[in-house]
Formats: C-alpha cells, sequence, structure tokens
C-alpha cells in the first residue's frame, strides 16, 4: 500500500510538472474601427456678417493600436463689434485591448465675443465592430463631467452619447444620453455611466460620442471615461501530447518502486 501511495504521489506531481500555466483567451475579436477628434471654428469678418471664416481639423485613428488624438482650433479674425475670437480643442486616449475597449478625452469650447456668427465646437468619436464567439458577460462603467465657465445665454449643448448594439441594429441596452446645457457662471454638473449584461454569439458596434459645443460668448469643458468590458481569462487545457505522456511517466515511476521493494527484500 506504501508504494501505491507513492506511485500515487509521483503521479500527481508528474501531473502538476507539465501543466501549462493559463493564458487568457479573447471573448472578443475586433473587426472594424473608426476613432477620431475634430474642432471647427468660425468667427464673422466683416461688420455686414455676409463673410464668414470657417477653420476645421480632424485626425483619426490609422489602426486597432492605441490611439492619442489632439486637434486645437483658434480664429481670431473677427471684426468688432461684430466679430472676436473663437477657440476649441479636443483629445481622446482609447485602447481596444484583449477584452476591453477604453475612451477617455477631454473636449474644450470658447466663443470669444459672443454673437451670431461666432461658433466653436469639438467633437471626439469612437465607434468599434467585435465578434462574440461564445456567451459572455459585459460590464459598462464611466463617468462624464461639464464645467461651464461662462454663459451669457445658456444656448448651446454639450452632450454624451453612449450605445451598444448588435448587427440588425438592435440596441443591447437603453442609450446613454447624457446633455447639459450651459448654467452658471462655474457650473459643474456629472453622471456615473453602469450597465451589465450577457452577450450572445454576434457582430456588435459600440459607440462613444462626445460634444462640446460653444456660442453666444460661452466657454465650458467636457470630460469624460468610458470602459466595456468582456467575458472574463479563461486557462487554456493541457494539450493532447501532455496526458499522452503521462503513462508513460506513472509507469516509470512505478517501475522504480517495485525496484527499490526487490532490493529491500533480497
Amino acid at each position: 500500500m506504501k508504494g501505491i501511495s507513492i506511485y500515487c504521489g509521483l503521479a500527481a506531481a508528474s501531473l502538476a510538472a507539465i501543466a501549462l500555466p493559463a493564458r487568457a483567451v479573447p471573448a472578443v475579436t475586433y473587426t472594424s474601427q473608426n476613432r477620431s477628434v475634430s474642432e471647427q471654428t468660425e468667427v464673422a469678418s466683416s461688420l455686414d456678417q455676409t463673410l464668414v471664416v470657417t477653420r476645421d481639423n480632424t485626425q483619426s485613428a490609422p489602426d486597432f493600436g492605441p490611439f492619442d488624438g489632439s486637434v486645437q482650433g483658434l480664429l481670431e479674425q473677427g471684426v468688432d463689434p461684430v466679430g472676436g475670437n473663437a477657440e476649441d480643442q479636443a483629445s481622446q486616449h482609447s485602447v481596444l485591448s484583449l477584452n476591453q475597449i477604453t475612451d477617455r478625452g477631454s473636449l474644450l469650447a470658447d466663443d470669444g465675443n459672443g454673437n451670431d456668427v461666432q461658433k466653436a465646437s469639438a467633437t471626439s468619436q469612437l465607434t468599434v465592430k467585435f465578434d462574440v464567439a461564445q456567451s459572455t458577460n459585459f460590464a459598462l462603467g464611466g463617468n462624464v463631467s461639464v464645467v461651464v465657465n461662462r454663459d451669457p445665454t445658456a444656448s448651446k449643448t454639450d452632450t454624451l452619447d453612449v450605445t451598444l448594439s448588435d448587427a440588425s441594429g438592435n440596441l443591447v441596452f437603453a442609450p446613454i444620453h447624457f446633455q447639459q446645457h450651459a448654467q452658471g457662471p462655474d457650473f459643474i454638473s456629472s453622471k456615473t455611466l453602469a450597465q451589465t449584461g450577457v452577450l450572445q454569439p454576434g457582430v456588435y458596434a459600440f459607440s462613444v460620442t462626445a460634444l462640446d459645443d460653444a456660442g453666444f460668448g460661452e466657454r465650458q469643458t467636457l470630460e469624460f471615461n468610458v470602459t466595456l468590458s468582456a467575458g472574463t481569462a479563461a486557462a487554456i487545457p493541457l494539450p493532447p501530447a501532455a496526458y499522452a505522456s503521462l503513462p508513460v511517466l506513472s509507469a516509470l515511476s512505478l517501475l522504480g518502486i517495485v525496484r527499490r521493494r526487490r532490493m529491500v527484500v533480497s
């Protein structure tokens, strides 16, 4: 019995020795991405407001790698008392990792003097499509906040929209829509984002759109941080070759025990 116990112990030790370390298995496969930041400034450069100068700029992610996009604009070609200056900035840091999409950014829009033909807007856009091979859990989390520094008329709006839909356009959860008209000055508004559920096999589209729009002398900042996680890390089982080697290891261990027992007896 003692020899059998030793044999079992050696067999277990052999199994532990050849066990491979667990590796993370992707719960999703990315199929396409469209990520960008953009800005547009507009001022009047004539007293009769018939000549308007517009300037815009866009930066896009070239591939699935981490994206650190940043654009800014400043126009000072206005003619007083009609014109003035308009300024905006947009930045986005987004990462498509193994089982997680992270999107965070900051937008600034500043309409300096304030009139009907002077505007500033900044936008951050993320749309990622991915394939789910088997049912997996998902969790959405994050937050958005708006800080208003100047708001003579409270005419413009800051928004954040987050959606997750399947290949047929059906929404996985109710669209998240944050909207804040300028109030203040020195007004702060924020919202926490949270959703959980299960993704069935299929293709999905995840979208995050942030907009900061200023006019009539407003100045405000929008900041956001959104994360979508899917699935959990799974262990890869032992390959067939590893299991095939177990009988050999076990037989060698048992043979050694038997030989030692014969030597003791003789």
